[in-house]
């Protein structure tokens, strides 16, 4: 693709989707690592630990989570846009 080239609807539409799947597989992940972190806190809490900074990492992954939906559902917007 040329810098000055314009895309047509059907490589808005596919470049759309192909960061929807991106941004869906990169929510997965981070859900996974969220799951991983809960079970670290709930582990360090049994054992009277500080969970602290584990929380404080939680809440960094959910806030990227709620990006990653954001950006998702802009780009389920995006596609129905397109006519997809």
């Amino acid at each position: 693709m040329s810098s000055g080239a314009a895309l047509s609807q059907e490589e808005i539409l596919s470049s759309v989707k192909t960061v929807a799947q991106g941004l869906e597989a990169l929510r997965a992940e981070h859900q996974q690592i969220l799951a991983g972190l809960a079970s670290s806190v709930d582990s360090i809490k049994k054992e009277s630990g500080d969970a602290s900074f584990v929380e404080q990492k939680a809440d960094i992954i959910t806030q990227s989570v709620e990006s990653l939906e954001l950006g998702i559902g802009e780009a389920q917007v995006g596609s129905w846009m397109c006519g997809s």
